[in-house]
């Protein structure tokens, strides 16, 4: 299958695709434009931070919620950043505000190399939020990798609406419409 070429960071207008909520009012879709992923980040971190996980377990049940969600937002937009010309990470806008976010990894994406993790800082985790965290996180990548082995397809990662906008119908043709983008 002939790789897809990278979309351009600039594309978030370009290629934002229209969605309809459930309550009638249209939503935009779009490829994650790079000054948006940091407020990207927050919203996930805010999503998981506190809650039974596994980014809890990573980093420690017994952190509180604010350092939690403070060292996921950290991870969070380093990853985003090592897939922001890739055109995985995906935004869902209302009225200019960030309302849901995610990565559409494809199936021929390659995996992260070590010299991108030194490009996006990953490697000051460990001077910033300790050895353990470090090691937890090492110890869950490896898991997830192990089950995602040879699945194929596309995968959704970090799926997150803000609470304000659950229930509104955000969340489920999200995914959808980033995929049939993709298949096109």
């Amino acid at each position: 299958m002939a790789r897809r070429p990278p979309i351009e960071p600039k594309a978030e207008k370009a290629k934002s695709r229209r969605l309809r909520m459930s309550s009638d009012a249209t939503i935009a879709l779009t490829v994650l434009a790079p000054e948006r992923i940091e407020d990207a980040a927050a919203l996930t971190a805010a999503a998981f931070a506190g809650r039974p996980n596994v980014w809890r377990a990573v980093c420690g049940a017994a952190t509180p919620t604010d350092a939690q969600q403070h060292f996921l937002s950290w991870l969070f937009a380093r990853n985003m950043w090592l897939r922001q010309e890739s055109g995985c990470n995906r935004g869902v806008m209302v009225d200019g505000e960030l309302v849901c976010s995610f990565m559409l990894v494809p199936p021929e994406m390659p995996d992260v190399s070590f010299c991108d993790m030194v490009r996006a800082g990953l490697l000051k985790l460990p001077l910033l939020f300790g050895l353990g965290r470090l090691k937890r996180l090492l110890r869950a990548k490896s898991l997830e990798e192990g089950e995602l082995k040879g699945m194929g397809g596309f995968r959704l990662e970090r799926m997150v609406v803000s609470p304000s906008m659950q229930g509104r119908g955000i969340g489920s043709p999200a995914p959808r419409g980033a995929n049939q983008e993709g298949e096109a």
